[in-house]
Parts: C-alpha cells; sequence; structure tokens
C-alpha cells in the first residue's frame, strides 16, 4: 500500500493581510502532480484544510478544485480527509455524501447512533487497489477536544478516555483485518516532546494541550499526524512510525525549514517507508538579515535583491530610535521597484545582553505596603527589558483606564 500524507493546507490564509492565493494554487499543483506521478492507494489530508472555521468562497473553490483534480489524475485513489481545529467540522461534513461518489471520505466529526453511542465504523475505512482487492486500512479520527471524547462502553477509566477512544478503534480495526494489512491511523493534536520549531505564533498552532503517545493507543503501522507544521518522525518502535508530515507552505517567518509532503510506501512486513517529497515556495518568507542589524544595513542588503524576487519581507532589525524614524517611508522607497512585499519588523535590542542592567529579583518593604496596580505594571515591565518609552505608553494608558473606572464608580454610587 502507497499513501500521501499530507496536512494542514490552511487554505485562505493571509500574511499580514497579504493574500497568498496564487502561491497555495501553485503548492496544490505540486501535490497534484506528486499525486499523478506516485499514483498512491490513498490520499490523507490530516487536519486544517482551511485557515479559518468560515473561509472564504476562493478557499473553498480552491479546495473543491484540488480533490477533483487529483482524483482525475488518480482515479483509483481514496482521499480521506479530517477536520482540524482551524476546520468547521460540520462545515466540511456539509457535502460528505456528494463526496463519496468521488470515492472521498470526508470526517469532520463523530456521529452518534440512537444508543447514543459514537458510530465507529464510519472512522475505519479499508483502502483497495485497481482490482477492488483490500490492502490497508485507514482509521480517520478529526481533532477532537481531550473533553469530548465519549467513554468507550465497558471501560470504567473515565481519566483515559482519549486513550480507550484510540485503542477501541484499533482493535475493530484489527478484528476485521484478518490477512494482517498496514493499518495507518490519522489524528490531528501536539504529541508529547514533537519539535515545535517555527510554532512560536499562537494564532497559528493554537493551544492544544500534548498528548503522550501511548494515549493514541497500539497495533497501527503508521501514525500519519497534523497540526505541527515542521516535518518530522515522532517515534519509530515495534515497527510503528509517527510521523508529522508538515504544512505545504510556511504559515509565519518563523517557519524557517523545508515544507514538503511524505510518501509513505509499506513493505511486506507492514513496515512504512517514507519519501519525504519537498515542495517549492514561489513566494518564499524572507528575514533579511539573517542576524539582526541597523536599518541602514538591512535596507542596504534588501537593495541587493532582484527586482524580479517574489516573496514577502521580515526585517530583522537592532532596535535604535534615531534610525527607527520614518522606518515606512524608507522601507517603502527600497522596495518601490521590486516585486517584494513588506510585512513586518522583528526588533531586538540594540543593547548586548551583558550590559543590560538587570531588574532586582525583590521588592522592597516599603514597595510592598505601597503596591497599586500602576506599581506592579511598571515593575513587570521593567523586568521585560522593554524600552522605556514603550514603558511610559503603557502606563499613560493604565492610568486612564484606572481614573475611567473610578469615575464610572462613583457615578454608579
Amino acid at each position: 500500500m502507497k499513501i500521501l500524507h499530507t496536512s494542514d493546507w490552511h487554505l485562505g490564509h493571509s500574511l499580514y493581510e497579504h493574500d497568498r492565493e496564487e502561491e497555495q494554487k501553485n503548492v496544490m499543483k505540486q501535490i497534484i502532480n506528486v499525486v499523478e506521478r506516485e499514483q498512491p492507494d490513498a490520499l490523507l489530508i490530516s487536519g486544517d484544510v482551511f485557515d479559518k472555521n468560515t473561509p472564504h468562497n476562493a478557499a473553498q473553490k480552491l479546495y473543491q478544485n484540488t480533490l477533483l483534480e487529483a482524483r482525475d489524475k488518480a482515479p483509483n485513489m481514496k482521499i480521506i480527509i479530517t477536520a482540524g481545529n482551524h476546520d468547521s467540522k460540520s462545515m466540511l461534513e456539509i457535502y460528505k455524501e456528494l463526496w463519496t461518489r468521488e470515492n472521498v471520505v470526508v470526517v469532520g466529526q463523530l456521529e452518534y447512533n440512537e444508543q447514543k453511542q459514537p458510530n465507529y465504523q464510519r472512522h475505519i475505512i479499508p483502502i483497495a487497489d485497481k482490482d477492488k482487492k483490500t490492502i490497508g486500512y485507514v482509521i480517520a479520527v478529526p481533532h477532537i477536544y481531550e473533553r469530548n471524547f465519549p467513554t468507550v462502553v465497558g471501560d470504567e477509566d473515565e481519566q483515559n478516555r482519549q486513550r480507550a477512544f484510540f485503542q477501541h478503534l484499533i482493535d475493530l480495526t484489527n478484528e476485521q483485518n484478518t490477512q494482517h494489512l498496514p493499518v495507518v491511523m490519522m489524528a490531528h493534536l501536539t504529541v508529547c516532546n514533537a519539535d515545535l520549531t517555527g510554532h512560536d505564533n499562537a494564532q497559528v498552532i493554537g493551544t492544544l494541550e500534548a498528548v503522550a503517545r501511548e494515549d493514541l493507543g497500539e497495533g497501527y503501522n503508521y501514525l500519519a499526524l497534523g497540526h505541527i507544521h515542521r516535518p518530522q518522525n515522532f517515534v519509530s518502535d515495534n515497527n510503528c512510525i509517527a510521523r508529522y508530515c508538515g504544512s505545504p507552505l510556511a504559515m509565519s517567518f518563523d517557519e524557517q525549514f523545508t515544507h514538503s509532503v511524505s510518501l509513505v510506501t509499506f513493505d511486506s512486513e507492514n513496515h512504512a517507508n517514507i519519501e519525504d517529497v519537498p515542495l517549492v515556495n514561489p513566494k518564499p518568507l524572507l528575514t533579511i538579515p539573517v542576524e539582526p542589524s541597523s536599518l541602514k544595513e538591512a535596507l542596504e542588503e534588501v537593495a541587493t535583491l532582484s527586482d524580479e524576487q517574489c516573496g514577502y519581507l521580515r526585517l530583522n532589525l537592532l532596535r535604535n530610535d534615531a534610525e527607527i524614524l520614518l522606518i515606512n517611508e524608507k522601507i517603502e522607497a527600497v522596495l518601490k521597484d521590486k516585486k517584494i512585499k513588506f510585512c513586518t519588523c522583528k526588533f531586538t535590542s540594540s543593547k548586548p545582553a551583558a550590559e543590560k542592567e538587570t531588574p532586582q529579583n525583590n521588592i522592597s518593604f516599603q514597595q510592598r505596603d505601597e503596591l497599586t496596580p500602576q506599581l506592579v505594571a511598571k515593575l513587570y515591565l521593567e523586568r521585560k527589558n522593554l524600552e522605556e518609552k514603550d514603558i511610559e505608553t503603557f502606563m499613560d494608558m493604565l492610568n486612564t483606564a484606572i481614573k475611567e473606572c473610578k469615575l464610572e464608580e462613583e457615578q454608579n454610587n
């Protein structure tokens, strides 16, 4: 059995209000080319198909066209899609019955029967070859918050509902899998000890709690993970591999690594052999320069870029109040005849770390007696090594808010 493991398409994503439809179309075309070349038995999309749970029309159209074109290039291929934390689970399933006619299975959420038990069987999907012979199984699990996992009948441990749910699906699959064919589990979550490099932006990665690998059950041969954008094999033992295939496009400037999809082929022993298929972004996310520098030096480096170079720009600057005056005008002047789109600046204090004044960890007894919201806030901001002007701006805002609250309180009394 051969599968193409993808995830985290984030269709409809914008970068600092810059539309990314062109590059998303380009990378979807690259995935379709891989499908045409490799003719996998199944294409897996492990969550976060869309960037927002209310995707705009262009994103939905790109999603539909990509699936239909992939099916045209590999008519015997099964496509399996699970919802991620960015997706609207109900919206993703709206046309699931229609999609089944195209050999596409969409699993957005749990379904319950009259006995208020999950329909486990809908998550267990046989994979067939061109002769309609079953060659493996995929267990498709969408994103489910830990508190929402159902209690498995016969399982008395309420604290391990997640583990019981995954293991029950694996056990049901193995009951059907009398020929000991390869079994793939799909999940969208954070596994403990995964490499989160590049996920400094909380708006991108979300706040999902990490899950221990053992809480995903035992008895599958490959765990097709989504949610973490950096490609990585998380664990390899007992003939089982867990893998994040990563996102096809960088979602932030901190994702400075190769983006790809994973081609997985199972041998006669059901061992998963993985080939990383890199994808090329026609509009890369550039951080210039690599090390923080002055604005003048940074703009001199930007000026050397070809006028035909496409991409997005983040300037990596040392903070210097004298230099950042009229910064936007200076950046616009350098980029005037270029195709590079400016996004943001990353500022680093120009004062070497060794020379920074280390704030006292403790406050005096007199300060303890005189603690006010303003004092607490000022101490906190000073310990964050913020610039004095930034502290003053925040304190002005805080004082205004406190005065307005007191005035409202007096009026109410």
